[in-house]
């Protein structure tokens, strides 16, 4: 159990439930001297209350205290299917992001697109090895810089689909810059129902110090563009993925700023904003995470005084594991529901692993691949538990959604976080506790 404070305010916070009760000092005082482990007797004396009144507080503290949340874990449940597969047709890219993890779209090898023989081959095999695929997420570098394996995917999972050889079709979705972009791939969205994500930073001075083509010169005036080009013609993107970084504080650019941004120009369109993830000597990396703690009231005073509703990914993804707990066993889907294969058909458990020596599973030509010989290999990533593991203590752990690609790339280690981050998260939940039960 946590009591947290905030204006001379207090909640109870149970970790095991996710419920949470605003206190006065006389409960807080009962419920601190239970989870320290004092007696019946001994606490009553203390805080002088009635058998009755401390009854009532013990059964609240003993109820949140002994209910267990369900494991969210669903892949021994459902064997054959797979929820994401993430396929890399294009390892390139046409422009040179200063924070790129990717290597600027190569990860780290020879510039080239996956071709279609490798293409067919990988979905072959992985529709071949799993009943139902839930999304296929195109990605690269720059996918659309590979329209014939776009196309391909599509046309693919489509005739799948009419053949009754899936019964549910595949959600494609896509990441892309925003840079790429013509009538034939306009036609290939509205036809195939793609899911489309671009990434922009936002306004213009930041967007063009961060996000630039190769040859240096900003990217904005194209991205904007096309971002209301595609939503004229098809309704897309419905997300848009900014990645905050010091060139937004210093451009006095806030997390609000940025949504509210992304409501007026674009409309009905989703905002993810992630910290961006850099060595602490990089000009662009973030001195500290303040601006996503203090996100949290931002965005609930701004709903509350227009009586809006901003679409804020991360705030919303936390207050849905609050509304609908779950015990969370895994950081993420990686290598447990999730699986993604690079240009030459090397699987990894995660695009972010993708060219980092180790991870690899095997490459789909492999002979013996199979849905089998593929669960063995990732085996270990399913069995992992950080409910007894580095997080074990941590009061948001089934409310935290966490990363083993940032992880690694941050701490070196898949399972360990960085502690900026654990500790950005756990103000930001105590944030939208005390929004949510409108102690402010």
């Amino acid at each position: 159990m946590e009591i947290w404070h905030r204006n001379n305010k207090k909640l109870a916070f149970f970790p095991e439930t996710l419920n949470s009760f605003e206190i006065n000092d006389y409960t807080n005082k009962i419920l601190t001297l239970l989870n320290f482990g004092a007696t019946d007797g001994e606490i009553m004396k203390q805080t002088d209350s009635s058998k009755k009144e401390f009854e009532k507080v013990k059964k609240l503290f003993l109820k949140n205290k002994s209910e267990h949340l369900k494991p969210d874990n669903l892949i021994n449940v459902r064997p054959n299917y797979l929820r994401r597969l993430s396929i890399n047709i294009s390892n390139t890219c046409n422009m040179k992001c200063k924070y790129c993890y990717a290597k600027f779209g190569s990860y780290g090898s020879e510039e080239s697109m996956m071709n279609l023989n490798i293409l067919k081959v990988t979905l072959d095999k992985f529709y071949n090895a799993f009943d139902e695929i839930g999304v296929l997420q195109v990605f690269g570098g720059e996918p659309f810089l590979n329209i014939k394996g776009f196309q391909y995917i599509c046309e693919y999972i489509e005739k799948r689909y009419r053949e009754g050889k899936i019964k549910y079709k595949t959600l494609i979705t896509t990441v892309t810059n925003g840079t790429v972009l013509s009538s034939k791939i306009l036609d290939l969205i509205k036809t195939y129902d793609i899911c489309v994500t671009v990434s922009l930073d936002g306004p213009k001075s930041v967007q063009n110090e961060n996000r630039i083509f190769l040859n240096g010169t900003g990217t904005f005036g194209e991205v904007v563009h096309n971002i209301n080009w595609m939503k004229r013609e098809t309704g897309q993107p419905k997300q848009i993925e900014m990645t905050y970084s010091q060139t937004h504080v210093n451009n006095h650019v806030s997390i609000l700023d940025l949504i509210k941004y992304v409501k007026n120009e674009f409309n009905n369109v989703s905002i993810h904003v992630a910290p961006v993830s850099a060595d602490k000597k990089e000009d662009f990396a973030l001195k500290n995470r303040n601006a996503f703690i203090s996100s949290v009231d931002n965005v609930f005073q701004y709903n509350h005084i227009h009586r809006d509703k901003l679409n804020y990914l991360v705030l919303d993804s936390m207050i849905r594991s609050l509304e609908f707990p779950q015990k969370k066993t895994n950081f993420c889907d990686a290598g447990v529901d999730l699986f993604s294969v690079s240009c030459t058909g090397y699987i990894y458990p995660c695009y972010m692993f993708i060219g980092e020596p180790g991870f690899a599973l095997m490459n789909v030509q492999d002979k013996d691949f199979s849905r089998s010989v593929l669960l063995r290999k990732t085996q270990k990533y399913r069995d992992y538990n950080r409910q007894t593991k580095e997080c074990n203590k941590c009061p948001i752990v089934n409310v935290c959604e966490g990363c083993i690609g940032m992880n690694y790339y941050a701490t070196g280690n898949i399972y360990k976080s960085p502690n900026e981050e654990c500790n950005m998260k756990r103000k930001m939940v105590k944030n939208i506790m005390f929004n949510v039960v409108n102690v402010v």
